[in-house]
């Protein structure tokens, strides 16, 4: 999975857990607001009045519902939260891990890289030693030349000298 399906993935995750704490906050808000209605009917309740009676039944009702609802919703939410957590705790586990094999995999071709490095200056360094070798023998051979050219003038010379006294 990429760190962009990661990140997406932990988005949803996160805007699920707000929705449910937004509902949850709603939840409280309506329980407030019927307290309050129940409180401004108790002020208004007179002892015998059927009116005071049913309102106070209705009202009982409803926050009686009102809290098992409250109370479904709270465990719905620890319940998805806890369905949620073990896969989160997963994939920062396999991150955490692929992580790590990045490292070890980048470490390794370092290493690599450093090795061919290493074996390329010796290889470089071999062919120069070899180069300079060769520019040795390639001078010594050219001196010995020079000498043998110079010896071979000496030789000439000699000779247009005999050859010149044998035609006088």
């Amino acid at each position: 999975m990429s760190e962009i399906g990661l990140d997406a993935h932990a988005s949803q995750e996160a805007e699920d857990e707000n929705y449910f704490v937004s509902m949850t906050d709603m939840m409280v808000g309506m329980l407030f607001l019927f307290i309050i209605m129940l409180m401004m009917f108790a002020l208004n309740f007179r002892k015998g009045d059927e009116d005071a009676e049913r309102i106070r039944d209705c009202l009982q009702a409803v926050v009686n519902e009102n809290a098992a609802l409250s109370a479904d919703v709270n465990t719905k939410i620890a319940s998805v939260q806890q369905t949620i957590r073990g896969p989160i705790e997963a994939l920062q586990v396999a991150a955490d891990q692929r992580q790590k094999l990045l490292t070890d995999i980048k470490s390794q071709l370092e290493a690599q890289g450093i090795q061919q490095v290493e074996t390329a200056v010796t290889q470089i360094d071999q062919v120069t030693q070899s180069n300079a070798a060769s520019a040795e023998e390639g001078a010594s051979a050219a001196e010995e030349l020079n000498v043998q050219a110079s010896a071979l003038k000496e030789a000439i010379r000699a000779l247009m000298s005999l050859v010149g006294a044998l035609r006088r």
